[in-house]
């Protein structure tokens, strides 16, 4: 089954980021009870992210064949002056067709050297905890959204679950890591922070990880900074490794 065409400008808008508070919320709703929709959102979403690396892959190509052309100009001593004088213009104008795609390439994609750190260190938490019989069938389908990365759709079970167990960090962490990878994560920070000014015992490391990465993403390197030194001078924290290899990157 296909989607209308009003599903599909829906999805447009979300993936532009054009969704905001009530109407972002009415969109996760929606995805909740159409699972067509929802799988839609999933496919555009992994195309758009092999598009961007795609389009990344060939300006670096490109700048490497202007280099490599402009190096293979040969200049004698008798041409030197015309010839010296046509390299740098095509150098110019190489240069400037490589910086136009560059900026249609950012302005599209956004992507920064943070945004690339983060892609390099971020995997999502498991998600997975004891089955409560009042709950199960919804504990089930979190796991299920989740677990298959399919986090549009898990979101709202997500906030369902926490609503009526406020205090289970697990689930927070989960849905944390869900807003963080649909594109809300001023949202994810606010679940990341509760877990950790209430001292949640075995979450709290998890989450000052994924707070780190979520403040990375959005470009917030000395908020970042400041949780990692947390984990760094921690020996026996959770992410202690990884945090301490992130802090010497940035």
């Amino acid at each position: 089954m296909e989607i209308n065409p009003n599903q599909q400008e829906y999805i447009d808008r979300y993936l532009r980021g054009e969704l905001k508070g009530q109407e972002l919320e009415e969109f996760f709703e929606t995805l909740k009870n159409d699972p067509v929709m929802a799988n839609a959102l999933q496919i555009q979403e992994s195309i758009v992210q092999g598009i961007e690396y795609r389009g990344n892959q060939e300006l670096k190509k490109r700048l490497q064949q202007i280099s490599s052309e402009a190096r293979d100009k040969k200049i004698t001593p008798a041409s030197a002056p015309n010839n010296k004088a046509r390299v740098i213009r095509y150098v110019i104008i190489g240069l400037a067709a490589a910086i136009t795609l560059l900026i249609i390439s950012t302005f599209i994609f956004q992507k920064t050297d943070t945004e690339q750190l983060f892609a390099n260190y971020y995997q999502p938490s498991q998600f997975s905890i004891t089955r409560q019989t009042d709950i199960e069938a919804e504990i089930a389908r979190a796991e299920n959204f989740y677990n298959n990365a399919n986090y549009t759709a898990a979101i709202p079970v997500l906030e369902g679950l926490l609503r009526k167990q406020p205090e289970n960090a697990a689930i927070q962490l989960a849905l944390g890591n869900a807003l963080l990878n649909s594109e809300a994560p001023e949202r994810a920070i606010a679940e990341f922070q509760n877990i950790i000014e209430r001292n949640a015992p075995l979450y709290i490391d998890q989450a000052k990880w994924y707070l780190a990465l979520t403040h990375l993403k959005l470009g917030n390197t000395e908020n970042c900074k400041k949780l990692l030194q947390e984990l760094v001078s921690d020996n026996e924290a959770d992410f202690h490794t990884q945090a301490v290899n992130l802090l010497k990157e940035l």
